[in-house]
């Protein structure tokens, strides 16, 4: 599962209807995602919540991604998701993505 930083407060996404759009240059990912993929999103508060991709755009050079914005997670909940076996791994992938 993949750690992606949005330029959202929780707020503003709180109060967004329809999907989160997020290029793919703007996640920093190594990999492309792929549809239905879970991820987990970090907002500009430090909040972590859950997402699904729900569609690709591949019309242009950058993918676009379309996720379905899901709960609030906490951040032993958002480390869980990250990496089931390796906790201190995903809170440093965490910490790095919060820095960013």
């Amino acid at each position: 599962m993949e750690i992606i930083h949005v330029q959202f407060s929780g707020a503003a996404l709180a109060a967004r209807r329809g999907p989160v759009e997020v290029s793919h240059d703007d996640t920093v990912l190594r990999r492309r995602l792929t549809p239905r993929e879970e991820v987990v999103l970090t907002d500009l508060d430090g909040d972590f919540h859950s997402a699904r991709v729900l569609m690709i755009d591949n019309a242009g050079v950058d993918p676009i991604y379309f996720l379905h914005l899901g709960r609030r997670l906490s951040l032993v909940e958002a480390a869980r998701r990250l990496n089931e076996i390796d906790l201190h791994g995903a809170l440093t992938q965490i910490g790095n993505a919060l820095q960013y």
